[in-house]
């Protein structure tokens, strides 16, 4: 997801989901990662029939364990079955996250040896975004671990921390992930910040 999306529900709420890390989802489904950014699928479109008697098997599993468990090993087997990867991708998408972002996409073609062609192309293809737009979600990601860890942080140091120029490039960019300013959705109680936000 590059937007965010806010979820209303009222009742009793039965979810069980997987939030794949970056490229993820790319070593379980046989087609490009961009063809689910900012979308919805049904479980047959994405793993068809197969996908649909797994959901109905979890579904008369009562036990919460017994449902993970029949995920790990639905998943395990897909992993056998697709077999796919891109080492290079792979390394680019580590260097990302331990470094929250804050790092070029030059830096990072030239690091796994790829053009910034190759690596954009690349990323289309596991991730489903490019790496500078994966580099922004990642700063972004830094900033809501920052304020929710230490809420008295002063927002110019938490900006330079986590890789803007300043505090109104952190805002304007919170702003786009969130769908409204830092102060408005620090406001709200932990149980109100009904956001997701895809890349996490």
């Amino acid at each position: 997801m590059t937007t965010p999306m806010r979820m209303q529900y009222s009742g009793a709420l039965d979810l069980l989901g997987i939030c794949f890390r970056p490229g993820g989802a790319y070593r379980f489904l046989p087609y490009p990662a961009s063809e689910l950014v900012d979308a919805c699928a049904n479980v047959d479109d994405l793993l068809g029939t197969e996908g649909l008697g797994f959901v109905d098997r979890v579904r008369n599993d009562a036990a919460p364990r017994q449902r993970v468990a029949a995920l790990e090993g639905f998943l395990l087997a897909q992993l056998g079955r697709v077999r796919r990867d891109d080492v290079r991708v792979r390394s680019a998408l580590g260097t990302m996250e331990t470094l929250g972002g804050r790092v070029s996409v030059d830096q990072l073609a030239r690091l796994v040896g790829l053009s910034n062609r190759q690596l954009e192309r690349r990323f289309k293809e596991c991730v489903g975004i490019p790496p500078k737009q994966l580099c922004r979600s990642l700063r972004f990601k830094g900033v809501l671990k920052c304020l929710t860890r230490n809420p008295a942080d002063r927002w110019p140091s938490v900006a330079v921390a986590c890789g803007y120029y300043d505090q109104s490039h952190m805002i304007n960019e919170f702003r786009r992930f969130a769908g409204m300013s830092p102060a408005a959705y620090f406001e709200r109680s932990p149980g109100q910040r009904d956001l997701f936000v895809g890349n996490f």
